[in-house]
């Protein structure tokens, strides 16, 4: 609003706090995926686009975490791969990670 000297409306101030709010939701973590560091996946017909979107919503936290199933993320939850807790974007940052993220987010 200020770039344009625009006097704030009861509207606008709504709608930028609803805005600050919602970013403020967004775990930090999200923007050190590889969709977020990484413009290829965005190039016409890039084969493996799913694999970079679907690991920036969930990080295939379902694949390597001890606890089966769709659930959220608890202190309980940890890697198959290095036994340590697991978050959601974990698979990203495994230290015993050996095989590519394209094997996590082929369907079984």
């Amino acid at each position: 609003m200020a770039t344009y000297n625009l006097t704030p409306t009861p509207a606008s101030i709504k709608f930028f706090d609803e805005r600050r709010q919602k970013t403020a939701e967004i775990d930090p973590e999200f923007f050190r995926t590889p969709a977020m560091n990484n413009e290829e996946w965005k190039a016409a017909n890039f084969e493996l686009r799913h694999h970079y979107t679907r690991g920036a919503i969930h990080g295939f936290h379902y694949r390597i975490c001890t606890r089966k199933g769709f659930h959220q993320v608890t202190s309980d939850c940890a890697c198959v791969i290095c036994g340590l807790h697991c978050p959601v974007y974990h698979l990203f940052e495994c230290s015993l990670r050996t095989l590519p993220l394209s094997h996590y987010a082929k369907d079984e």
